[in-house]
């Protein structure tokens, strides 16, 4: 061993790979310690992966590009795969500079582990070699962590300090001579202690390939095994084979890791079966990998965490109030590692002792000292004055026979907080239903606990590099045939009653409203059955109904037409087929009513003949802006959904197989020259096994061998099927198209559901006001959702639009000047871009409304500039409700900068407060919440659930004045909470912006022991400037008040994560290697 690792870092000192990356995937466990060891001797980072992710491309670019390797050492018949994700990578203009391969295994022409041992080395080298000197902090690998539940904060940095670290010798126990065995591959970041105490504790390993019951009972018979370290979800796997047949005498200690939360009946069985063996659930510190606690002597209280290790300190903090609270009081629990170096005068390091860094996790501790850990706090579910753990549900939910995987999350609820929800994959050929789960759960679990938000079905789960599910995007994964949406679910015709635990009280109507299967109980009976129920609303305050009508911004009531929408498009075309509906800036071509009628028609009969039908998915991807309307009008008529992809994402190859795989569309119109993008992605994808074979492709622009939206214009139609066509009925809560939302700032939650009564929803018609003959432009492509509903009501408005792809200041004012344009919808990024040209220079004096989205807060600034600018327009900032593209507010007469205006037709906001969950009045700050009301022109026709019961959280955090006048401060989810103050990290990062050197920036919050939260930033700064984070740090305390010091630190980014819509992904932020 020594000679092999030796001869290995000699010739990893030749590419001089010190303070480099070297990444080790593998499935030869008796090799992998060469480049292992020697990556330590010559002071390299260490970066292990999976090997069974190699068949997966998708996982390889996203370790290629996350962790950048220098050097990686991969089994031969990995070669050829990743060799070709390298070349996808640069191709996909993520250009890396490509990792040397060393392969296990000869392959010509490539260096093998194999001919690096082989080689001539000097043997008073290998005898005299030398090591790198590593300090304490220094970090000798990353890996992905055992137990992480998603992708932020799912790092392991092992420092150098982990491997002789006190509470990491107590467990297992080594003695000189002992025979050890753990199954985990050198990515499980227990396996990197694990290898090196083995060797410096003089104990024999006995590696195997892979796990099964049978072959560990085999392996320590065989070898007299004397202590086993398992990950915890082996565990459940231990029960198959009698014990009884094998010799396991020699077992002293089987270890459980602490990846799993909650593994009482798995260790009592334990107990039962390894009756000589001490069983020991260890609790460990994720980030560094330093054990925190572990149980002593079979602790025969199931689902301890043991007792704190040496050099360890640990104290419970009331999620709250912060204050450390004593035993049985649960909590968010606390570390702080302590330092005793044997030689203090050599070693001058910082004095990390005294920091206390929260784990992420929720317990208490007994009176004796032993800990118990309920769940992770990201994952806890408040719920009135009880935080409910996830993970109880779902080991509830995992002993019913139907059920093969779960997570449990949580929905907001305006009275409750939050209401647990299940996301539920079902085994194969078997059959539950929601109710039978959320009974199930009722009946084995406390009152609290009940699944008051719901079951979704999933067909399948998203998964992480440690194999957990990935909790973050589950809920963003499609639902089976089986799910009710619990949003748009349908409400019996049945009045019912229930106890007060069942039941919400809607605030506006003054009615108790049942949460299953159960319409609210009228206002005006609200007494009657107070009476009858006695206790069981006596929480109720009396006053709360006036209370919170006061409390209430109310818009303007108004019938809502209830027309199928594609007779309405038609209808139009019809009536003015002359009318000219669109202008190409560029080009000068125009198109009446007619001609769009016709092509649109075309080729909805063509979909129709394709076997398209309502339901299916329709992509649609180009930078034909022209053409677009075409497909988008067919999809409507015919009843598919609509889905637009971002053009430009084409030039990536993992965003392109994000979207097949997240919406599965049945057939995709794309620009020619993106066919072979396409292509190769469906190949990667079905090379993966998530096989694409029927997905219909269409090209704007003609290609060999493929149908060309051309094509299907120049084909022959009977006229009278044309001018006869009929368009398929649609329910108004019936999707239309499905897109990334503008304003999301992350995956989870980013979907907006467009369905078909948001065209003809009355607020959606307040703004822009749309006149017959007025020429209306926008610069959104149809994957902006606002584009996707000025479409439509341009055409049903009578509105010619003007087509322009690429969006400049001069561009929108010449536009404007040589097509009179009445009104101009812009996305608030644009707006920053509107000061370059001087505008007085053209002439818009056609201009009646300039209309700024909300996808971006806190555009003051910018509107006070506008204003200036604009000076005979009507400056209009809208906001809306991302979810549904319903327009919730908007600005009147140039209100105040920074303004969303007043509530619009249709639609009910309120406030609450945030820590004591009840609805404020103006003034005040809170989260938002909505509730749309539903005005059927014909009432007897419509036969809907009750929506309008329902209140929802938009997300945001914001206030209300005494006028009505709305003001959002930021999305709740990223606000700060430092001391008893909720700050917005949006403030302080266009703060930032402001400083000349700073190019894109976020702000986000760390945790601190006694603040609760502190503002750190993550800074990209622009070529070829210099600034230091204690300037940026001083610049923002000189312009902000006291609280928004980035207490947290400041951190450099080389480069941004990006979503889909352009902005920066928060959640990805952290893993972004920072500048050195």
């Amino acid at each position: 061993m020594r000679e092999n690792s030796v001869k290995c870092a000699l010739w990893l000192q030749q590419l001089q790979c010190k303070n480099t990356i070297i990444t080790i995937c593998t499935r030869h466990k008796t090799l992998e310690y060469i480049p292992f060891l020697a990556s330590l001797y010559v002071g390299a980072t260490v970066n292990t992966w999976n090997e069974k992710y190699m068949d997966d491309r998708i996982r390889i670019m996203y370790f290629l590009t996350e962790y950048v390797p220098s050097i990686i050492f991969i089994d031969s018949e990995n070669y050829n795969q990743f060799k070709s994700v390298i070349n996808f990578v640069n191709f996909d203009k993520r250009t890396i500079k490509p990792p040397k391969i060393i392969t296990f295994g000869k392959i010509k022409g490539v260096d093998s582990l194999e001919s690096i041992l082989n080689d001539v080395y000097d043997k008073i080298k290998i005898d005299e070699f030398s090591c790198v000197k590593m300090r304490p902090m220094d970090t000798v690998a990353i890996t992905f962590s055992p137990s992480a539940t998603s992708y932020p904060d799912s790092k392991v940095y092992l420092r150098c300090f982990a491997f002789i670290y006190p509470s990491n010798q107590e467990v297992p126990v080594m003695n000189s001579g002992d025979i050890g065995l753990w199954y985990g591959s050198l990515n499980w970041s227990y396996s990197v202690i694990l290898t090196v105490r083995s060797i410096i504790s003089y104990v024999t390993v006995v590696k195997c390939p892979q796990f099964s019951d049978e072959n560990l009972y085999e392996t320590i018979e065989k070898y007299k095994v004397s202590w086993i370290f398992l990950e915890s979800k082996i565990c459940t796997e231990m029960f198959y084979t009698d014990i009884g047949m094998h010799d396991v005498s020699s077992l002293k200690q089987l270890v459980i890791d602490d990846s799993d939360i909650n593994l009482i009946t798995t260790q009592q069985k334990l107990e039962l079966k390894f009756i000589n063996a001490s069983i020991v659930q260890v609790y460990s510190i994720a980030e560094p990998c330093i054990i925190a606690a572990y149980q002593r002597n079979n602790q025969r209280r199931f689902g301890s965490s043991g007792y704190v290790a040496k050099n360890v300190q640990l104290m419970v903090r009331d999620i709250e109030s912060k204050e450390i609270v004593r035993s049985n009081k649960s909590g968010t629990i606390w570390f702080k590692f302590i330092y005793k170096w044997c030689s203090p005068q050599t070693c001058k390091m910082q004095n990390y002792n005294n920091k206390w860094c929260c784990t992420g996790d929720y317990g208490y501790y007994e009176k004796d000292g032993e800990i118990y850990i309920i769940d992770k706090i990201k994952d806890l579910i408040k719920y009135r004055i009880y935080y409910l753990s996830s993970t109880k549900i779902e080991n509830t939910l995992l002993q019913h026979p139907a059920v093969s995987e779960v997570v449990v999350r949580s929905v907001p609820h305006r009275i409750n907080g939050q209401h647990p929800v299940a996301y539920v994959k079902t085994k194969f050929e078997t059959e539950v239903t929601e109710v039978e789960l959320i009974q199930f759960v009722a009946n084995n679990l406390p009152d609290i606990y009940k699944l008051r938000g719901g079951v979704h079905f999933k067909r399948r789960m998203p998964y992480l590099p440690n194999g957990k599910i990935d909790r973050m995007l589950v809920a963003s994964i499609y639902a089976s045939k089986q799910s009710v949406l619990a949003d748009f679910s349908t409400f019996s015709d049945s009045t019912t009653i229930v106890p007060k635990k069942y039941a919400g009280f809607d605030a506006s109507t003054g009615c108790l409203e049942a949460l299953y299967s159960c319409r609210a109980v009228p206002a005006e009976k609200l007494k009657n059955y107070l009476n009858v129920l006695n206790e069981e609303y006596s929480d109720v305050p009396p006053n709360l109904l006036i209370q919170n009508v006061q409390a209430q911004l109310i818009g303007e009531e108004e019938p809502i037409m209830q027309e199928n929408v594609g007779d309405l498009i038609l209808n139009a075309f019809k009536s003015d087929p002359n009318f000219i509906g669109q202008v190409n800036a560029e080009t000068e071509e125009q198109l009446t009513f007619q001609q769009m009628r016709e092509n649109s028609v075309k080729c909805a009969l063509w979909l129709k003949k394709e076997g398209i039908k309502k339901g299916d998915v329709v992509a649609i991807c180009t930078r034909n802006s022209s053409a677009v309307y075409a497909p988008f009008l067919a999809s409507i008529y015919i009843g598919a959904i609509v889905n637009p992809w971002e053009e430009k994402h084409f030039e990536d190859i993992i965003r392109i197989m994000y979207f097949l795989i997240e919406h599965e569309p049945d057939i995709i119109f794309i620009d020619s020259d993106n066919m072979k993008h396409l292509k190769l992605a469906i190949e990667l994808l079905n090379f993966e096994k998530r096989i694409i074979t029927d997905l219909k492709i269409i090209t704007f622009g003609r290609t060999e061998d493929v149908d060309s939206f051309e094509s299907i214009m120049d084909n022959v139609y009977d006229k009278n099927k044309i001018d006869k066509f009929s368009c398929v009925k649609l329910k108004p809560m019936d999707i239309v198209a499905i897109m990334f939302s503008p304003s999301a700032t992350n995956y989870p939650d980013s979907k907006v559901y467009i369905r078909c009564f948001a065209f003809t929803y009355p607020s959606n018609q307040e703004v822009p006001v749309m006149n017959s003959g007025d020429i209306g432009l926008w610069y959104g492509s149809l994957n902006w959702s606002y584009s996707v509903i000025l479409t439509v009501r341009s055409i049903i408005s009578y509105v010619t639009v003007v087509k322009c792809s690429q969006f400049s200041d001069e561009n929108l004012y010449k536009t404007i000047e040589k097509y009179k344009v009445s009104w101009v919808f812009l996305e608030s990024k644009m707006c920053t871009k509107m000061f370059y040209t001087d505008i007085r220079m053209y002439n818009i004096s056609s201009l009646k409304q300039l209309i700024i989205d909300d996808s971006g807060i806190n555009c003051s600034d910018t509107q006070e500039k506008l204003n200036e600018k604009f000076i005979n327009v009507s400056i209009v900032q809208v906001y809306s409700i991302a979810e549904s593209c319903i327009i919730a507010a908007f600005q009147r007469n140039n209100q105040l900068p920074g303004s969303s205006g007043y509530v619009a037709k249709n639609v009910q906001l309120l406030f609450y407060d945030m820590k004591s969950e009840e609805i404020i009045n103006s003034c005040k700050t809170g989260t938002i919440w909505y509730k749309f009301l539903f005005k059927w022109c014909s009432p007897k026709t419509c036969k809907l659930q009750n929506f309008s019961q329902i209140w929802r959280c938009t997300g945001d955090y914001g206030y209300y004045e005494r006028s009505g006048e709305i003001y959002i401060i930021d999305k709740i989810k990223d606000l700060i909470k430092y001391k008893i103050f909720y700050l917005s990290p949006t403030r302080i990062e266009n703060t930032l912006l402001q400083h000349p050197a700073v190019s894109e920036v976020v702000v986000r919050s760390v945790p601190h022991s006694n603040n609760g939260q502190h503002p750190v930033a993550y800074v990209k700064k622009k070529f070829e400037t210099q600034v230091t984070a204690v300037e940026l740090i001083e610049f923002v305390a000189n312009n902000l008040p006291d609280i928004y010091k980035l207490r947290g630190g400041l951190h450099f980014r080389r480069r941004m994560p990006y979503l889909p819509n352009g902005k920066i992904d928060r959640m990805q932020i952290e893993q972004i290697d920072s500048m050195s």
